[in-house]
């Protein structure tokens, strides 16, 4: 029975505490019970009839566990054959006649307890159901056929909000996948993107010096080897991506030499913050390639990191002759740009900043905005990235 009621009140998909689900149910039949014999009681008492509680209460908290019994076994049946349109008629066909069997049960199984606790233990239990019996079929059927109908309509809304609920879920799994997907979109462009232009380096510099080009070739396989390392995560420490960021910016340094200047000003305390992965390396290359300026014969690239109440704030300036065009068409050119505003829209919808500015002194800075994570958070989005992919 402890099954039937798990199977009544539970639908597989969402997870719920059985033990928790019985008693609420046990506990909902005896408040009616209760509320049931308080009525019978004193509708007597109206009407001049004096009974014992004790009497009113067995009928009520009998005729209400009685209930509970047979619960399951209408909610089983109401499952099985639906009101759905195309067979709307059969299911009425079974409900109708099962609506009269399910009172008849019932008012059995009253009259038997009935028996078991107060009639002469002599007496046969075939002798109790006599006219005595039919007119307790009458006088409660029509009750017992409403009850009927309104385990039918409750276990019908339960179900319903059942399958609202793994639908919800469904929708939830369907859009963090999609999500994941996207983000794994805009990062693995970013990979090659990133390693073609560094090629691009080393086959510039190996006609110039074949010793400095074997250095940038040494330097980054190992930062290929850091990106392998890290290729499944979408979040990391900015303290590791800074040490990323260093190693690919030694690269840029052999190749511009004295031509590049790199400020770094980091406070310490954002350092534990949670970055998206390779966020500040298109950036910055963004910064190298266009910061140039015949102005100055030396590229000037300052990165900075800041707290701004609970969101992380970046900067990433360069002293070169800034935008052409200062409106979004910007966002439209090139991988760098674009795939990190997109990445941030995935990642934190409305509550990131993407922000483009010209400076006074002449060049761009680009800052960005987002929430200041900690690690924990950064576990969970790493576990369900991981889970994605898998």
């Amino acid at each position: 029975m402890a099954a039937m009621f798990t199977y009544a009140l539970e639908k597989p998909g969402i997870q719920t505490n059985p033990w928790l689900n019985r008693g609420v149910y046990i506990a909902f039949w005896t408040l009616l019970g209760i509320l049931l014999t308080g009525r019978t009681y004193y509708s007597y008492i109206f009407y001049g009839v004096h009974i014992p509680l004790s009497e009113a209460a067995f009928w009520e908290m009998t005729s209400c566990y009685i209930y509970a019994i047979l619960t399951p076994f209408v909610i089983s049946l109401t499952r099985r054959h639906r009101f759905e349109r195309e067979k709307l008629i059969y299911s009425l066909g079974i409900h109708f006649p099962a609506a009269f069997v399910f009172a008849l049960i019932h008012s059995f199984l009253v009259r038997t307890c009935a028996w078991l606790i107060w009639s002469d233990q002599t007496l046969a239990l075939s002798a109790l159901f006599n006219e005595e019996f039919v007119r307790l079929v009458l006088k409660n059927i029509h009750f017992d056929v409403l009850v009927y109908w309104l385990i039918v309509g409750t276990g019908y809304a339960f179900d319903y909000y059942k399958r609202y609920q793994e639908r919800e879920l469904r929708m939830a799994q369907l859009g963090n996948q999609l999500y994941a997907a996207q983000l794994q979109v805009l990062r693995s462009q970013i990979h090659p993107h990133f390693l073609f232009n560094t090629l691009h380096t080393v086959s510039s510099l190996i006609y110039q010096d074949v010793n400095l080009a074997d250095k940038v070739i040494t330097r980054l396989s190992e930062l290929l080897r850091m990106t392998l390392e890290n290729a499944s995560l979408q979040f990391v420490q900015l303290s590791q991506e800074i040490d990323f960021l260093k190693m690919y910016l030694d690269i840029m340094k052999t190749r511009f030499q004295n031509k590049l200047e790199i400020t770094m000003n980091i406070d310490a305390d954002t350092t534990d913050a949670i970055v998206p992965y390779l966020i500040l390396q298109p950036l910055v290359e963004n910064a190298i390639k266009y910061g140039k300026s015949q102005d100055t014969p030396i590229t000037r690239i300052t990165i900075s990191s800041s707290r701004e109440k609970n969101m992380l704030r970046l900067d990433v300036a360069d002293n070169g002759p800034g935008l052409k065009n200062k409106d979004g068409s910007v966002f439209d050119k090139g991988i760098g740009l674009s795939n990190t505003s997109k990445r941030l829209i995935q990642l934190y919808g409305s509550e990131h900043r993407f922000i483009l500015q010209h400076k006074k002194e002449g060049g761009l800075v680009v800052t960005l905005m987002f929430p200041a994570e900690h690690e924990g958070r950064m576990h969970q989005h790493q576990q369900g990235s991981t889970t994605d992919e898998d």
